[in-house]
C-alpha cells in the first residue's frame, strides 16, 4: 500500500490528478481508501477535479477513523468554502488551529480565506497579518490582505499591498516592473500603462486616464487588447498626447520613462473610498448604425439586457452565476423585452429560450458593440461581470446580481457604489441565495413598469 499512496503523492505533487484518480479507481487498490492519508490523497484529488463533495466525504471519513488530524480539518475546511458552507469551513479551520501547539501558517492563511468569504473581513486581517508574523515572506497572503482591506474601504492600506498580485500566480508575470511610476511628475515625460488583469478590471480603471492627462505628459502610451480596441480608440482618437499599442503576452520594446499597470492607478487616484470621482460617461459610446440590429429594439416595451455568466475560467464563476433561468422566471413580465447580451458558450441557453429572450451573440464581436446595444436598451441586468463596468463606465443604468462572497470593489453591505453612479447593487443575503436576490429584482422591475 504504502507504494501505490507514495505514486499518488508524486503524481498529486505534478498536478496530474486525472492519472491520480484512475490509480483509486483500482480494485488492487482499494485499500488504500482505508487509511487516513489514503483518504487524504483522495480528498486532495476529488476537489481538484472540482468534486468538493466527494472530498468533504473522504475527509470526514478520515477524521472518523482519527479525528485529531489538524492537516484534513483544514482541507475539510477548504472543500466547504468549495460549496459555499462558509460557516462549516470557518470552523473546521478553527477547528484545525486548536489541534495545533504553535500557529501554523496554511492553516491561518485558509481560516482567513474562508472568514473573508463569509464577509468578515476585519477577523480576517487579524489572522492574515497573524500569518505574516509567522512567515513574512509569504507574499501571496499580502493580496488577499489587501482585497480583505479593500472590502473595508481602507484604501491607505489596500493599495499599497495590491501590488502583491505580481506575486501570486493567478496574476501572472509583470513584464514592465521597471520605472514604475509612483506619482512623480509627468510634465514632458512618456507614460506607458500597460495591461494587466481582466477587461472588467480595465475597464473600471479607464477613468484614471483623463487624471493622467491633466498632469501635461508628453504622451501616454496606452496597451490595449483587441476586445476593448475599438471603445478605447473612439474615446481617445481625438486626444495628440495618447497613443494606443495593442497588446501582446510578451514583453513588447516601448520606450518610456515610467510605467505602470493601469490597474495600478487607484494607488495614486483613488486613495479614498469617499472621495472616488470621475467625469461620467468617461468611455464614449458610438451611434449604433446597423438598420437590421435597429429593429430588434423597435417596439414600446421596457428593453432589459440580461448576463448570466461570467468567464467559465474563473474559480468562482458557479457562485457568481445565477442559471438563467432565475432571469427568465422573474424577469420576463408584461411589457418587458429580454435581450442577451452574454458571450461565450453560455450564450447558446438564450437560444433555447427564444420565444422569451433576443439572443444578439451574433450581433456582438467586441465591447464597441456591446457599448452600442446598450444605448437600445433600459436598463441592463447582470451578475458580476465586466458588462458591469461599461455600463458603469458609459452612465448606464445596470442592476447587478452579486452572490455572498462578491468582489471586493461592491464593499459588503451597500446597495450603491462611489465608483458607478449608474450601478444599483442587489445582494445575496446568505451564500447561494439567489432567490432573493430575483425577489428584489422583481419587485424592482415591476415598480419600474409602474412608471
Amino acid at each position: 500500500m504504502e507504494k501505490i499512496i507514495k505514486q499518488i503523492e508524486d503524481l498529486i505533487i505534478k498536478k496530474k490528478y486525472i492519472e491520480a484518480s484512475q490509480l483509486f479507481s483500482k480494485e488492487e487498490n482499494k485499500q488504500v481508501l482505508s487509511s487516513t492519508r489514503g483518504l487524504n490523497l483522495y480528498g486532495i484529488c476529488e476537489r481538484a477535479l472540482g468534486r468538493p463533495q466527494n472530498a468533504i466525504n473522504a475527509y470526514l471519513r478520515s477524521l472518523k477513523i482519527f479525528s485529531k488530524q489538524p492537516g484534513i480539518w483544514t482541507n475539510l475546511g477548504n472543500a466547504f468554502k468549495d460549496i459555499n458552507k462558509l460557516e462549516s469551513a470557518a470552523e473546521s479551520h478553527a477547528m484545525a488551529e486548536k489541534l495545533l501547539s504553535k500557529n501554523d501558517v496554511l492553516i491561518l492563511y485558509n481560516h482567513a480565506i474562508a472568514l473573508a468569504a463569509n464577509n468578515q473581513h476585519g477577523q480576517a486581517i487579524t489572522l492574515y497579518e497573524k500569518a505574516l508574523k509567522v512567515e513574512p515572506n509569504k507574499k501571496e497572503i499580502y493580496w488577499d490582505l489587501a482585497r480583505s482591506q479593500l472590502a473595508l474601504f481602507d484604501y491607505k492600506n489596500g493599495w499599497k499591498n495590491y501590488r502583491a498580485r505580481w506575486n501570486s500566480p493567478d496574476a501572472g508575470e509583470n513584464k514592465y516592473n521597471e520605472k514604475t511610476w509612483a506619482g512623480e511628475k509627468l510634465k514632458d515625460k512618456v507614460l506607458f500603462v500597460y495591461c494587466d488583469q481582466g477587461f472588467g478590471d480595465y475597464i473600471q480603471c479607464f477613468r484614471y486616464i483623463d487624471n493622467l492627462l491633466k498632469e501635461s505628459p508628453k504622451c501616454i502610451l496606452i496597451e490595449v487588447k483587441n476586445e476593448l480596441m475599438n471603445l478605447v480608440v473612439a474615446t481617445t482618437q481625438n486626444i495628440e498626447q495618447i497613443q494606443i499599442i495593442s497588446y501582446k503576452p510578451v514583453k513588447q520594446n516601448i520606450l518610456f520613462d515610467y510605467s505602470i499597470a493601469i490597474t495600478d492607478l487607484p494607488i495614486i487616484y483613488a486613495k479614498y473610498y469617499q472621495k472616488i470621482e470621475s467625469k461620467f460617461p468617461y468611455l464614449r459610446n458610438i451611434p449604433l448604425t446597423e438598420n437590421s440590429l435597429k429593429s430588434l429594439f423597435d417596439n414600446d416595451k421596457l428593453k432589459i439586457g440580461i448576463v448570466w455568466s461570467g468567464s467559465l475560467t474563473f474559480k468562482r464563476n458557479n457562485h457568481r452565476s445565477p442559471d438563467v433561468r432565475y432571469y427568465l422566471e422573474n424577469l420576463n413580465l408584461p411589457g418587458v423585452q429580454l435581450y442577451s447580451l452574454q458571450k461565450g458558450e453560455k450564450s447558446k441557453e438564450a437560444d433555447k429560450y427564444d420565444s422569451l429572450i433576443i439572443n444578439l451573440d451574433k450581433h456582438i464581436n467586441d465591447y464597441a458593440d456591446t457599448a452600442q446595444i446598450t444605448g437600445q436598451l433600459d436598463i441592463v441586468i447582470s451578475m458580476c461581470t465586466s458588462v458591469v463596468h461599461l455600463c458603469g463606465a458609459l452612465n448606464k443604468e445596470c442592476w447587478v446580481a452579486l452572490d455572498y462572497s462578491c468582489h471586493w470593489l461592491w464593499g459588503i453591505d451597500q446597495d450603491t457604489t462611489n465608483w458607478y453612479p449608474s450601478l444599483t447593487l442587489v445582494r445575496q443575503r446568505s451564500p447561494g441565495d439567489w432567490f432573493g436576490v430575483f425577489d428584489k429584482l422583481q419587485a424592482m422591475l415591476i415598480k419600474r413598469l409602474a412608471r
